[in-house]
């Protein structure tokens, strides 16, 4: 989608069917000019993913760059010292309810020098792991125009990989665990534009390194689970972080950062409303908890008083009981997790938190093979419409 107008409009410009775009690069000075990078789908093969490059803003588009029908773009950088070099990632990934392959032998590293044309391999130049690659990270700044550098998963060796001559040659610098936690998941890195040495990734918790990735230290003061980031290009101390919690914004190089509640944004996984007058929503909501939330107020305009939490944190299913409006039953990847499938009975006129457990015995930490039970992520969760008492 673009719009020319601030955001207030938006147009569709195609490319509709690689359902997963993980990149999209402007050209610094021709806005006409402009590259997406496609995952495709996850589920399966697909000729619709690569890197793909509009030369009208975006009323056309030409694939420039494939690799395999079950390997995406992840990651695509433009450098900004000349935007006729490009490196892009491939991913090869397959989604499965039951399972994820990430990783494989059509994974890698490749590079244009003539603003996609023409595109390089380098996956296996000197220094770079030998091995089928997972996802790929990969972050340049026009301050170092020759450096390139790479988070890489892999199990030969995973972690930091940088280049300083363009990609030739390869050397690796770390892998402290909180840069390579949950490779499938995160793997993003960024380099400030004014200072090559500043590396910033998007793991669980939010890391920096101000020696070219030698050290790290973990930046407090916002979420977690990060997964992009965006630095004012005529100021790099002002930086927008998006993370699960919604987004912050640094005016300081990171030193404070407004708070997540600041924006009017949240995302819920599934929505449920009683039989009240006025009725109620039910919800649970990303990395914070389970909300009961009226559909309008007595007293004019909702606020966070009337607000009723309800479990706690992600997924599944806040279900009202359909006669006693101080009862609900909740289920979320935290109850999951823990094994049997609990629910919560939660009573909201005496704060009383039960378990209903569809299995007794908690599982968290140990093999899948101490379950007697598995629950998706998404695990349903209702009441009988017939009899109240009945829970599937």
């Amino acid at each position: 989608y673009k719009s020319t107008d601030g955001g207030e409009t938006w147009k569709h410009l195609g490319l509709k069917e690689t359902r997963h775009i993980s990149r999209v690069r402007v050209h610094p000075e021709n806005p006409d000019l402009v590259y997406v990078a496609a995952m495709g789908s996850p589920f399966g093969p697909s000729e619709d993913r690569g890197v793909y490059r509009s030369k009208d803003g975006g009323e056309t588009w030409k694939q420039v760059l494939f690799k395999h029908p079950q390997a995406g773009v992840i990651d695509l950088v433009m450098a900004e010292h000349d935007p006729n070099i490009l490196y892009a990632s491939t991913f090869e990934l397959l989604r499965r309810t039951w399972g994820l392959k990430a990783g494989g032998p059509n994974s890698g590293i490749f590079k244009s020098t003539d603003g996609g044309d023409t595109w390089t391999e380098i996956t296996r130049n000197p220094g770079l792991p030998s091995d089928n690659l997972g996802r790929i990270g990969l972050a340049h700044s026009k301050d170092m125009p020759n450096r390139i550098s790479a988070l890489i998963d892999s199990k030969e060796k995973n972690g930091l990989y940088q280049s300083e001559d363009g990609g030739e040659n390869w050397a690796w610098v770390s892998d402290h665990v909180g840069i390579i936690q949950r490779p499938f998941y995160y793997y993003h890195l960024h380099a400030n534009p004014t200072d090559g040495d500043d590396l910033w990734v998007n793991s669980q918790k939010f890391w920096r390194s101000k020696d070219a990735g030698k050290n790290w230290e973990m930046i407090a003061g916002t979420h977690d689970d990060y997964h992009d980031m965006k630095f004012d290009p005529n100021d790099p101390d002002r930086i927008i972080v998006t993370h699960d919690g919604g987004v912050s914004v640094t005016l300081n190089g990171g030193k404070t950062w407004t708070q997540r509640f600041t924006q009017p944004t949240q995302q819920m996984y599934q929505v449920h409303i009683d039989n009240q007058f006025p009725y109620n929503i039910y919800g649970n909501s990303q990395d914070h908890y389970g909300y009961r939330v009226p559909s309008a107020s007595v007293f004019g305009p909702i606020t966070n008083a009337d607000v009723d939490f309800i479990g706690s944190s992600e997924s599944a299913n806040i279900v009202p009981h359909p006669t006693d409006p101080n009862i609900a039953y909740s289920m979320s990847h935290l109850t999951l997790a823990a094994g049997g499938g609990p629910v919560l009975r939660v009573n909201l006129k005496t704060g009383q938190w039960e378990h209903r457990s569809v299995w007794p015995v908690p599982t968290f930490g140990e093999g899948q093979d101490k379950a007697k039970y598995r629950f998706n992520w998404h695990a349903p969760l209702l009441i009988d419409p017939f009899n109240e008492d009945v829970l599937y």
